[in-house]
């Protein structure tokens, strides 16, 4: 086995000197028989997943093709001492011999392993020691402003080691600023591109992440930020976002800008002021006087507005819960156990008292009070003027949710109906083999004209919401069989709805 680290000409031909070697070695002994060379070329040795040759000769050994390998050094193998270890173990086991020429090492002597272990290590810290004086040249050559190796973004290419500008791809970026100014949402501007096929370099979508880059890239005005990422180590070649851990090194005037700084820092002002704001930011979004006011004195989180089933006399309490209650999707377990949900019959009860108001006015409460720390047993109002007051809550009007009513989950409260403004009530069906499913109906049935849409079924939901439940604000459900996911960033996104017929036959009682 043969590989070098760097595909220069100079180490390539040590590459063919090696296999020519070994080659030679192995057809002139006649107790041998030549089975190949395996050679990787231009590959680290800190990893084994991308060396092809690598694992084609591991196969090899597998499969009984192969007894003895010959290397020219331990580093060659690998200069990860656990990767080296495991490697050469798995081989020993399954009956094949590695032989160290430099070292002078056989896996099959008796001191073989030890001596590989101690030479490994020394491999490996050799390799942190070259990967180190990389880093330092890197960032030496960031220091003094040399971006060469620095890839453009969006709306500029290198020539002759110079950033230009190119003009197609710049309109879109000027796009982008100016109509985020106006007001548009960084998802919106996304399914725009997407809805217009504009695709991105490597012919993808752009989604809201690449969006929020292109506004936040200083490259955009003139400026390089260089060391804006780092490896965090030369094994793992995990690459992280610098965010404080080493130097950044901005590098101004360095191109032709595509955007004016007075429009960029306006921008950046915009980006704050609508992180700040959260869900209030874009106006289209239901709120209430109580939305981000109340934390969990537990796990600090929010609460959030949920609604209940229709009660017999018609009217359908609000809940308001701890989000670390709910259980989450992938888990399976509740971030907070000590989360509280309470009526909003009781935290408006609470708040006229604290307030000394016969009827609620939020125009007050949300002039006056700043937050409400929900605690099992009281409740504590922060004002905006600095002061605090406790109120005491009985056990009976706050309940854990980790017992909420039977038919209470995420999505209660949540689902609209867009014929008739009512909401969408769960249902469950239970079936003879045990097995239970649960959908969703207009609260108004045959009332309603959304009807016709028939049942929603769970499995629509999250599938149309996957890994996005925690952005979902509420869904709109309307004719046509069309559920429209409102975020809570503003954007919205229409998914199907599948048209399944109920198991009649296969249900309890029917």
């Amino acid at each position: 086995y043969a590989r070098v680290s760097v595909d220069s000409e100079q180490l390539l031909h040590s590459l063919s000197a090696q296999v020519s070697y070994y080659s030679n070695l192995i057809q002139n002994n006649p107790n041998w028989e030549y089975a190949g060379v395996y050679a990787d070329e231009g590959i680290s040795g800190t990893g084994t997943a991308k060396r092809k040759e690598f694992l084609r000769m591991i196969s090899d050994c597998e499969a009984g093709k192969i007894d003895l390998i010959l290397v020219k050094s331990l580093s060659r193998m690998a200069r990860n001492t656990v990767d080296l270890l495991n490697t050469v173990r798995h081989l020993k086991e399954i009956g094949v011999e590695v032989r160290f020429e430099r070292e002078n090492i056989s896996t099959f002597t008796e001191d073989g392993e030890f001596l590989l272990t101690l030479l490994a290590s020394y491999a490996q810290c050799e390799s942190e020691s070259i990967s180190e004086n990389v880093k330092w040249g890197k960032r030496k050559k960031f220091s003094q402003g040399h971006t060469k190796g620095i890839i453009p973004p969006c709306g500029y290419k290198c020539q002759d080691d110079e950033w230009i500008i190119v003009p197609e791809e710049a309109e879109i970026v000027k796009r982008i600023f100016n109509e985020y100014l106006g007001g548009k949402a960084k998802t919106a501007l996304a399914d725009e591109l997407k809805a217009e096929g504009i695709r991105n370099r490597s012919g993808g979508f752009r989604d809201h992440a690449a969006i929020d880059y292109i506004l936040r890239n200083p490259a955009y005005v003139g400026d390089v930020l260089l060391q804006k990422t780092y490896v965090t180590d030369p094994f793992s070649k995990t690459m992280k976002w610098n965010k404080g851990e080493l130097p950044q090194y901005l590098v101004k005037n360095h191109h032709e800008p595509i955007i004016d700084r007075e429009s960029f820092n306006k921008t950046q002002a915009e980006l704050k002021r609508r992180g700040e704001l959260g869900i209030f930011a874009y106006g289209v979004v239901p709120t209430s006087c109580f939305t981000q006011k109340l934390e969990c004195g537990k796990c600090h989180s929010v609460y959030q507005r949920d609604v209940g089933e229709i009660r017999v006399d018609g009217s359908q309490p609000i809940y308001w819960v701890c989000y670390g209650s709910y259980t989450k999707r992938k888990s399976k377990k509740a971030v907070c156990n000590e989360g509280r949900f309470l009526t909003e019959e009781i935290l408006i009860k609470k708040c006229n008292e604290i307030l000394g108001l016969d009827e609620f006015d939020e125009d007050i409460f949300s002039s006056k009070v700043a937050k409400i720390i929900v605690d099992s047993e009281k409740l504590t109002f922060h004002f905006k003027d600095g002061n605090t007051i406790e109120v005491k809550i009985k056990v009976k009007e706050s309940n854990k949710v980790r017992k909420p009513p039977t038919k209470f989950s995420f999505w209660t409260g949540k689902i609209h109906c867009e014929v008739c403004g009512g909401n969408y009530i769960r249902q469950t069906r239970h079936y003879l083999n045990g097995d239970t499913e649960h959908y969703w109906i207009c609260q108004k049935g045959n009332k309603c004209e959304g009807r016709k849409n028939g049942v929603l079924w769970q499995n629509d939901i999250d599938e149309g919401t996957l890994n996005s439940t925690d952005k979902v604000e509420f869904i709109t459900a309307g004719l046509g069989r069309k559920l429209t996911i409102h975020f809570k960033d503003g954007t919205t996104k229409e998914i199907p709805w599948n048209n399944r017929k109920r198991h009649i036959s296969q249900s309890k009682g029917e």
